[in-house]
């Protein structure tokens, strides 16, 4: 099973602090290599065919956001407005995901790099495992993991507001309301799901 990958040795065991393991062994270095791997990118890594639910429980998820806002925010042909910009509204909040996404792995992606030799990149690898094993481990990677469901959020926001809801009969306000309700609750939260949770590492 692909999950076996992304238990730490027994070895990293005390590492549970979060505190980064040794340079110099090589069993923790590959543990903290196959552990950083972030929601949502790990579990699509793991279970390639949870596509096939993503997918569409995504679009239910937006569809019905988009319908009880639409409603709240007393937008009228409800169904007309949401012919026209429910596949933008699914769409742009892929793109905004891996916004979120880009932010959240950028540590790893300097810790793996010829960038993690440059001055002053040595928090990169801390940062990553930290990240990936729980993110409630500090007031830095909890910081991160907020900042990038926020870059997310913010994304959706702007996109619904600028782009998916341009052809919608609505005012600004109605626009920028339901916007808004999107960005709130389709955010990529599940950033903050420790891994550790769920493997016991």
């Amino acid at each position: 099973m692909r999950a076996d990958f992304l238990r730490a040795p027994p070895e990293t065991v005390r590492y549970n602090n979060g505190d980064m393991p040794a340079k110099g062994d090589a069993l923790m270095k590959r543990g903290v290599k196959l552990c950083n791997l972030i929601l949502p990118i790990w579990l699509l890594w793991l279970v390639p065919t949870a596509w096939i639910f993503i997918l569409p429980a995504n679009f239910v998820i937006d569809l019905t956001v988009s319908a009880l806002a639409l409603r709240l925010s007393g937008v009228g042909g409800i169904g007309k407005v949401l012919k026209v910009s429910i596949l933008r509204t699914w769409l742009c909040g892929f793109a905004a995901d891996f916004a979120g996404t880009a932010l959240m792995l950028s540590p790893l992606i300097i810790s793996e790099t010829a960038l993690k030799n440059a001055p002053g990149c040595e928090w990169a690898g801390k940062l990553a495992y930290r990240l990936t094993v729980n993110p409630f481990g500090g007031a830095l990677p909890l910081l991160w993991t907020f900042a990038s469901v926020a870059l997310a959020a913010f994304v959706i926001y702007r996109l619904n507001y600028k782009f998916c809801f341009r052809r919608a009969e609505m005012s600004d306000a109605q626009r920028g309301r339901v916007s808004l309700a999107l960005a709130a609750f389709t955010a990529p939260w599940l950033f903050f799901l420790p891994a550790s949770w769920l493997y016991g590492f």
